[in-house]
């Protein structure tokens, strides 16, 4: 990604994922006014909401009025790349299988490299089962690479091939040829990706995404706020420049002696 907006085929992409997003995102509110309709009462209504959508894992809406978005923090459990003690945290919430996430992976590497030396990047896991078949086992493949110590060329990986794998009945043979070409133990990287540990990791960051009101991917936070997805390199990078400017011109000035020196002249 070269470019400062994105190129056609790129914006196409986008634009696609967005109506697939969208009419998801109506069929749950239709499924969900349904359900209100059936049992009646504000009081069940907002029980249903907490413990029917939030809970549940095959849902990819919620309710975002009632509290303040608040992403979990950052942990030694995390995907992460960049500085140990980094001025800047953009975490991400994307599914291996969304085209726009596919557009933004080569902006957000982009990103980590230019400002390595401040900026750390996550990755959050936020399949979207409803309309993403592999998204699911795409992500397990992943964090049966991260316990290898690969999971960020998985990552790499599986959206350079997104078009390879993503309408595959089974995608796992494919998966487990990319760990062979990456030097994984390929009879760990088989166990690991069923296992209920591998399982278990990619629904905490689902659970989180929940908790945070993410509904789409990717979901951008940068510093726990949550961006408008730039359209491109270059104004993304904008934005990671005015939030370094911004802290920069809140830290406290180094303190300056300001007494004369004093007069050492030798006595005659």
């Amino acid at each position: 990604m070269e470019d400062e907006t994105l190129t056609k085929r790129e914006r196409k992409r986008l634009n696609r994922q967005e109506k697939l997003q969208a009419e998801a995102q109506e069929e749950n509110t239709k499924s969900m006014k349904n359900k209100l309709l059936t049992i009646g009462g504000i009081i069940v209504a907002t029980a249903l909401v907490w413990f029917g959508f939030i809970k549940n894992p095959g849902s990819n809406t919620v309710d975002t009025s009632i509290e303040p978005v608040s992403v979990e923090s950052v942990s030694a459990e995390d995907h992460s790349k960049g500085p140990s003690n980094p001025r800047l945290v953009l975490i991400e919430y994307g599914d291996f299988q969304c085209p726009a996430c596919s557009v933004y992976q080569p902006i957000t590497n982009r990103l980590a490299e230019e400002f390595k030396d401040s900026l750390s990047v996550v990755f959050r896991h936020f399949p979207l089962r409803s309309i993403h078949k592999n998204a699911q086992i795409a992500s397990q493949a992943s964090v049966a690479a991260s316990l290898q110590g690969k999971f960020w060329e998985m990552h790499d990986k599986l959206y350079e091939t997104q078009e390879e794998w993503s309408e595959e009945r089974d995608p796992k043979a494919m998966f487990e040829k990319y760990a062979i070409e990456l030097g994984l133990d390929i009879d760990r990287f088989k166990t690991d990706i069923d296992s209920e540990e591998t399982k278990d990791r990619v629904n905490k960051d689902y659970n989180d995404a929940f908790e945070a009101k993410v509904n789409a991917t990717p979901t951008f936070f940068l510093n726990g706020v949550k961006l408008d997805n730039p359209r491109g390199y270059e104004p993304f990078k904008q934005i990671v420049l005015d939030k370094l400017s911004e802290i920069e011109s809140l830290s406290p000035e180094p303190a300056t002696d300001s007494t004369p020196e004093a007069d050492i002249t030798p006595q005659l």
